[in-house]
């Protein structure tokens, strides 16, 4: 299978934490340098077509379902880019492993668009998942700006049945929020980050 190279990856990466437009642009600049027979060419062309509006079907699963040892929803960004209290994490960060992966790339970039969007196919997808479902938020990726967060606790709270947790660095942002807490929500913080407290 023909690659694309970690460069490649983080300009696309790089593009989408800027936003829909930004990742169009990359897009189409990164499919003319892949072989049009490639995977991850075929599955380029379907999350730009899908974005430029061209296809209404969303290319990718939002919410990812777990198996019998993991039987969660899960939700993922970009890693990196969307991780706004990273420190020496990004030197050894897994999720870089799954970018091997022509989908999982792709996926995690059209999430990161529709969250910043606060897209309405996101808000469907969460509003559909089923009564008493486990997500966790973030398996890649984080919490970038205190709008996401917003948009989430919002979505949680109008959803009580549904169990949420996550693992995060952007620990500023929990602290800086001035709202109602959702309690079907657990925040672990996540080591690594620059944040964190190494004395306690």
């Amino acid at each position: 299978m023909a690659t694309v190279n970690r460069t490649q990856q983080s300009a696309m990466a790089q593009a989408a934490s800027k936003g829909r437009d930004a990742l169009i642009s990359e897009l189409d600049t990164q499919l003319d340098l892949m072989p049009i027979t490639s995977d991850w060419h075929k599955y380029g062309t379907k999350l730009a077509d899908y974005l430029k509006g061209n296809a209404d079907k969303v290319p990718f699963t939002i919410f990812a379902k777990g198996n019998g040892k993991l039987p969660f929803f899960s939700f993922s960004a970009v890693p990196v880019y969307t991780c706004p209290g990273m420190g020496a994490c990004e030197s050894f960060c897994y999720s870089f492993k799954s970018w091997r992966y022509p989908c999982a790339l792709y996926r995690q970039l059209l999430l990161t668009v529709l969250v910043k969007e606060q897209n309405s196919a996101l808000t469907s997808a969460f509003n559909s998942l089923p009564q008493g479902a486990t997500i966790r938020l973030y398996v890649d990726g984080d919490f970038d700006s205190m709008a996401t967060l917003e948009y989430w606790f919002n979505l949680l709270r109008n959803r009580p049945d549904i169990q949420a947790y996550g693992y995060s660095k952007s620990w500023p942002l929990f602290t800086s929020y001035k709202g109602e807490f959702p309690s079907n929500y657990k925040l672990n913080l996540s080591s690594g980050g620059k944040h964190t407290d190494t004395s306690a």
